[in-house]
């Protein structure tokens, strides 16, 4: 087939070559030629065959290799992608870190149990002055539309009482910025936030939604407030986030935690892979949601995630062993998973 694509091309025409020949006479005779240096033969009679085979081989090789590539373009490439997050998650898991992990302390459901029956008890100021004294890094609060929990009150109140930095969760909303610009916490965390949901159901739309969000993170940053964006572990959320100029995003693990088996692996993956590209484009890395002392601990071995925000296990396991030693737990499971425990 290659002789007769060659002769079809032009080449070997006029040289004595012909479209039907006994080929294994013809390398019989070659090889003749060539044991007893004949070499007039071999330039004479063999090459007006094998130049246009050499031509005909060019097109025939060059089909092949497109049609070889693209049977095994896609199952190479899934393989790679598996064995890439397969070695993240195992490098991340394995490696021992000297960067300590923060440990922001969500005090929100200290607030869900004052308000079941109201008053003033249990003050959630008093439980993030207990946080401070157990081992956490930060105070996180969410100033939701509804006050179903923290209070406008209570936001006064720990901006004015308590020495560890604030980080305000808080919905987009004219309202909400108004109140974080007159309070300047030391950051913002930007979240979704519908108000038939029991609690945060996933990350923002950072793409779709980035026209409706830029002039958010626009207003905080100048006023001095570290932004963060709480978003999916994607990495088109990751790019649109840097797009928006906000310098940290969190991590939504509600879907890990939720999951079983291999697909909490996966979803394990999804964290390690999105986290790696966070830092890989200069952003600060944080994750949070539905962390127990169960899942923790993947989670923070991951080198490149940097603070974990904990709330409602915390509060819940309070209930059990005390506020105090629900975080102390807490902290020494991050720092096990993290390679041991470095000085803050």
């Amino acid at each position: 087939m290659v002789y007769r694509l060659g002769r079809w091309a032009g080449f070997g025409e006029g040289q004595g070559g012909s479209d039907s020949l006994d080929f294994a006479a013809l390398f019989g005779r070659m090889l003749d030629a060539v044991l007893s240096f004949d070499f007039a033969y071999l330039l004479e009679t063999a090459w007006p065959v094998w130049w246009p085979m050499m031509v005909g081989s060019v097109p025939t090789a060059i089909a092949a290799w497109f049609v070889f590539y693209y049977l095994i373009r896609a199952p190479v490439s899934a393989y790679q992608r598996r064995r890439v997050r397969f070695v993240r998650v195992a490098q991340a898991q394995g490696q021992r870190m000297t960067r300590h992990l923060r440990l922001g302390v969500n005090i929100d459901h200290v607030a869900t149990i004052r308000n079941a029956r109201g008053g003033r008890h249990p003050d959630p100021v008093r439980a993030a002055r207990m946080a401070a004294a157990a081992g956490a890094d930060g105070i996180t609060a969410h100033l939701r539309e509804d006050r179903r929990h923290i209070s406008d009150d209570d936001i006064t109140q720990l901006t004015r009482q308590i020495d560890l930095p604030l980080n305000l969760e808080m919905a987009a909303t004219e309202e909400m910025l108004a109140i974080a610009l007159r309070h300047r916490p030391h950051a913002a965390c930007i979240v979704p936030e519908r108000r038939e949901e029991r609690t945060t159901e996933g990350g923002l739309d950072a793409v779709g939604g980035g026209n409706h969000l830029a002039p958010f993170v626009r207003a905080l940053g100048e006023a001095g407030i570290r932004v963060s964006l709480f978003i999916e572990p994607a990495k088109e959320q990751i790019d649109a986030a840097r797009q928006l100029g906000a310098p940290v995003v969190e991590l939504h693990t509600g879907a890990y935690c939720d999951a079983d088996g291999q697909r909490r692996d996966a979803e394990l993956a999804r964290i390690v892979d999105a986290a790696a590209h966070a830092e890989a484009i200069g952003l600060e890395c944080h994750a949070g949601h539905g962390l127990t002392f169960d899942t923790v601990g993947p989670v923070a071995a991951i080198p490149t995630i940097v603070e974990l925000n904990i709330g409602h296990f915390l509060v819940g396991e309070a209930i059990f062993c005390g506020l105090e030693q629900s975080i102390r737990l807490m902290r020494d499971a991050m720092d096990a998973a993290r390679g041991g425990g470095p000085a803050r």
